[in-house]
């Protein structure tokens, strides 16, 4: 991209109209990003992914450089008690009578 243009933003609006119309009318994401002026028919797939993930307030949302990779525990889904060194201070007994109770019912 040259120097000192800058980049095309798009309204949540133009988004969720271009989504609509790929979903609902059965338009191609090539002739969506033609009607609505799109540069690129990329966005509109990445569009309607974030349509289908977040709904269309997602759509609102300014993403911009690279994502966050996040803590390893929290985004692997890792972070359960024993993870994170919690241990219960329930005596053993109380443990292994709540277990027989459920297999007793």
């Amino acid at each position: 991209m040259p120097k000192g243009i800058p980049n095309k933003r798009y309204t949540p609006e133009l988004k969720q109209m271009a989504v609509e119309a790929v979903v609902k009318e059965g338009l191609s994401y090539n002739e969506a990003a033609r009607i609505y002026g799109i540069d690129d028919h990329d966005c509109i797939q990445r569009w309607e992914r974030i349509c289908l993930t977040e709904g269309p307030e997602g759509l609102a949302l300014e993403r911009r450089g690279r994502g966050s990779t996040g803590s390893p525990n929290t985004k692997a889904g890792i972070f359960t008690g024993i993870a994170a060194g919690y241990r219960s201070t329930a005596p053993c007994s109380l443990l292994l009578s709540s277990e027989t109770d459920e297999e007793n019912r």
